[in-house]
């Protein structure tokens, strides 16, 4: 004990002196990440009526440019089906060929997707019977300031 203390009063005060470069880096960085964002709600809501058998886009939301977005749900119902096939893309990933057999509604809870990405959703019916197939997405669009 008594040697640190005479090292301390040979050595003399030693002074810390801070890089303030690395300082204002790091705070600079700390607040770009708490930078005010600005949100856009997303509803795309649309309905077919018809009875094409080839695949029929209902709805589609691509994410602006400028923004990340921020899937919630996709929902859909239809007044028959029986004859009604459902295909679901997001992004690159692709639910082909669906069979419902009633109104559903998939949440993602917060699903970010880049910019560019679009959610999109079909629908066809056997060629013969009529269908009234509603889809809707819903999300949100996230801008930085």
């Amino acid at each position: 004990m008594q040697q640190t203390q005479q090292q301390q009063q040979q050595n003399g005060a030693r002074r810390v002196i801070p890089c303030y470069d690395e300082l204002i880096a790091f705070l600079k960085g700390w607040f770009a990440k708490t930078a005010p964002t600005f949100e856009k709600p997303i509803l795309e809501i649309n309905r077919y009526a018809g009875l094409l058998a080839k695949w029929q886009e209902v709805v589609k939301w691509t994410v602006t440019d400028t923004a990340r977005g921020e899937l919630k749900e996709i929902s859909m119902i239809c007044d028959n089906y029986a004859p009604l096939t459902v295909r679901i893309q997001i992004g690159a990933k692709r639910l082909d060929s669906v069979q419902l057999q009633t109104a559903l509604t998939l949440p993602f809870g917060d699903l970010k997707l880049l910019s560019g990405i679009a959610v999109v959703v079909w629908c066809k019916s056997d060629g013969v019977t009529a269908i009234n197939f509603d889809a809707s997405i819903v999300g949100k669009e996230v801008f930085k300031a």
